[in-house]
């Protein structure tokens, strides 16, 4: 994210984006506050382990995606975004991505 170079990202996945997360500035988190987005945000958690992190010097980050290959997954649609914050230890997020990208698990 261009502006954000060496900023702290959190990468959000949640399974729904009706409701989202109001931020009281007239912005919104746009997925829902849920037990996934709750477990996707504990570092090093095993389905989205770099979730928490420092963006890189060009403002790019990434981590795997790692979704147990279970029947009773399958057909489930989940919703990812990203925020950065101004600045690390402080909850006032600087970026925020307006729409989540849906997709389904197969």
């Amino acid at each position: 994210m261009q502006g954000d170079e060496g900023a702290v990202y959190l990468m959000l996945l949640a399974l729904g984006d009706d409701v989202g997360i109001e931020l009281g500035d007239g912005r919104a988190i746009p997925v829902n506050l849920d037990p996934l987005l709750s477990f996707t945000l504990t570092p090093g958690n095993n389905i989205l382990p770099n979730s928490i992190g420092f963006l890189s010097s060009a403002g790019e980050a990434s981590s795997p995606l790692q979704l147990p290959a279970l029947p009773s997954v399958q057909g489930v649609d989940l919703y990812a975004t990203a925020v950065t914050l101004s600045q690390p230890g402080v909850l006032d997020f600087h970026t925020v991505f307006p729409r989540a990208l849906r997709f389904t698990i197969q």
